[in-house]
């Protein structure tokens, strides 16, 4: 299938009141692996807040796509109880179990927290061998002589500013 007819299906099917839309969004889901799919679809770190946002939008969905259905069964009250909308403290809770469970199972992630959010990042033992697929040149390593010597030009450096 050429991604243009993709593109299209996907267009097609989203419709608020497409049975297919409808039952994709009442599917019980598995809050884990949603958020591991979430963390694996962008390169860059999700936070908490823009987390709770995701299922917040999730939720009215479900809300809006309910009401449409009742609207046309016409008053039949026998329509399913909607799950509840999911709390910042499940998501920080699954996101620890996400981040024990890569470290226990050795996986060749690691979820890391960092400055601007959560990140799924390559396990350090494969370090070697996303360096070789990047094209990337082997770290430099310095000698302790050298070390020594750019320690003592950074630290007189720091004087001559200061000096100025």
């Amino acid at each position: 299938m050429n991604s243009g007819t993709f593109d299209n299906t996907l267009f097609a099917l989203q419709g608020l009141n497409s049975p297919f839309y409808c039952k994709l969004l009442t599917m019980e889901f598995d809050l884990n692996k949603t958020l591991e799919a979430l963390l694996l679809s962008t390169a860059e770190p999700i936070d908490l807040k823009s987390l709770g946002k995701i299922f917040a939008r999730y939720h009215s969905e479900l809300v809006e796509a309910a009401e449409a259905e009742l609207g046309a069964e016409d008053g039949d009250e026998s329509a399913e109880p909607l799950p509840e909308r999911v709390k910042p403290a499940q998501i920080e809770a699954a996101i620890k179990q996400l981040t024990d469970e890569a470290e226990v199972q050795d996986k060749a992630y690691r979820l890391i927290e960092g400055p601007s959010g959560y990140q799924i990042v390559t396990a350090p033992q494969f370090a070697e061998f996303v360096r070789l697929l990047r094209g990337e040149p082997r770290p430099m390593k310095l000698s302790p002589a050298a070390m020594e010597t750019m320690s003592i030009v950074a630290y007189r450096q720091r004087h001559l500013r200061e000096s100025r």
